[in-house]
């Protein structure tokens, strides 16, 4: 079952409407954090490079998508571990989900 039969989403508006109906991050926010925390979790098994050459990819895209994403080079969230880019995708979300008490 994908989101477009399971909860009749039909493109990328109407995905980006049902996230903003949730009060959620747009897609790429989602997406780019999710594919950063995966990468910390899967750099316990090998390395970010590998990762990229397997992928068909230059490893310089994944370390310039992480700094892209997270503002802090690849070593550094790699060192800091899952749970730090965990709670970091956490607080990049947060926003998203804050009430506006004061708007009518």
């Amino acid at each position: 079952m994908t989101l477009r039969h399971g909860w009749g989403i039909r493109d990328a508006a109407a995905l980006g409407a049902w996230l903003v109906a949730r009060r959620m991050p747009p897609f790429r926010v989602l997406r780019d954090w999710y594919y950063v925390v995966r990468l910390v979790e899967l750099s316990h098994t090998d390395s970010l490079c590998r990762w990229a050459l397997s992928g068909g990819n230059a490893p310089e895209v994944y370390y310039r998508f992480v700094e892209r994403v997270t503002g802090e080079s690849w070593s550094t969230v790699r060192a800091r571990g899952v749970a730090f880019a965990r709670q970091r995708a956490l607080d990049v979300w947060r926003p998203y989900r804050e009430v506006d008490w004061t708007a009518d």
